[in-house]
């Protein structure tokens, strides 16, 4: 009777079995990787087109007046013309179906929230979920003076950045003509010439309703922002903190931010539209997953870009004529 032999896999053939599956994963994660991270772009466009929605909602609600970009405080005068906080009044509805009231009403987030239903998640959703729910519960553990909740974050930490300077007004109090009361910025703005001298033209550059925005195919009402210290950027973390404001490249005549530089550490570096500098501490467009920023239009079209791209200050201003359109303050 012939011996029998037991059929096995030699160490030489293990091993080249393992470099093979070795070769092979590496060929696929870049692939995995990238559909993961268009899969989250998808879902943030999404969660700005939702947001977009609540901006129509609310303006159908509010006799076609935009949003208001930010309510400043009041000074606590008793007179019936100024605009206190009270006038800005909102409440906010807890998870456990609980009406709140909220002095703190300034950021877009709060006016918005009852057209998404309070969901969160539309919100916060760019961060993880673990991360999300420390921002939200951090808040409920906290209690105002009447021993209420009160989750800040969902308006100091929205993903999208609304265009609010220019979109509804950036509401400030103050003495005007004799009066303490509250009156949009930039409201008697005039423009600034080609040479950058200015002018004695007026010009409306507020928005205050969407039938007002003349291009709504071009103009932003909100994109994926975060506030950033004065330098360059060429890169974020997907999961850094967003802001409430959206902030052109100039806020009248002062730059905010330009395109950067492809290395942050070289100033002789070449500069690319997926970087940004920012000239002084600001909000700044951010692309997150892909590094281009999801931007919803007026039209209600929802398109990404790259950060640079947006220098053309006709994404922001409904009356600005040229793309380096810039204006007074007053």
């Amino acid at each position: 009777m012939s011996g029998s032999r037991r059929s096995a896999f030699t160490i030489v053939e293990m091993l080249v079995v393992i470099g093979i599956i070795g070769v092979l994963a590496a060929m696929l994660l870049p692939a995995i990787s990238n559909a993961t991270r268009r899969a989250k772009k998808a879902e943030e466009t999404s969660r700005i087109r939702q947001v977009g929605i609540a901006w129509n909602l609310y303006a159908n609600g509010n006799d076609d007046a935009a949003l208001p970009g930010f309510l400043e405080d009041g000074d606590g005068t008793a007179d019936d013309n100024v605009m206190e906080k009270d006038a800005w009044d909102v409440r906010y509805k807890l998870p456990d179906g609980d009406n709140v009231h909220y002095d703190d009403s300034e950021e877009w987030p709060w006016r918005l929230m009852p057209y998404i239903d309070y969901d969160h998640e539309t919100v916060l959703g760019y961060l993880e979920l673990e991360e999300t729910s420390k921002l939200i519960m951090s808040d409920y553990a906290s209690a105002d003076e009447d021993g209420k909740p009160r989750p800040t974050r969902i308006a100091e930490y929205p993903a999208f950045g609304y265009n609010g300077y220019y979109t509804g007004g950036w509401w400030e109090m103050g003495d005007f003509g004799g009066q303490q009361r509250a009156r949009p910025k930039y409201r008697n703005a005039k423009a600034i010439d080609e040479n950058g001298n200015p002018t004695d033209r007026p010009v409306a550059v507020v928005a205050f309703s969407p039938a007002a925005i003349a291009d709504t195919t071009r103009y932003i009402v909100f994109c994926s922002t975060t506030e950033a210290p004065a330098g360059n950027y060429d890169r974020f973390d997907d999961f850094r903190l967003g802001t409430h404001r959206a902030v052109p490249p100039y806020l009248a005549d002062e730059e905010q931010w330009n395109w950067g530089r492809r290395r942050p550490d070289d100033p002789n570096s070449a500069r690319t539209q997926f970087a940004i500098e920012a000239m002084e501490d600001t909000a700044i467009p951010i692309g997150r997953y892909t590094n281009q920023c999801t931007i919803f239009y007026a039209d209600g079209h929802t398109e990404p870009q790259a950060p640079g791209a947006l220098r053309d200050q006709r994404f922001w201003i409904n009356s600005a004529e040229r793309s380096d359109f810039t204006h007074t303050e007053n």
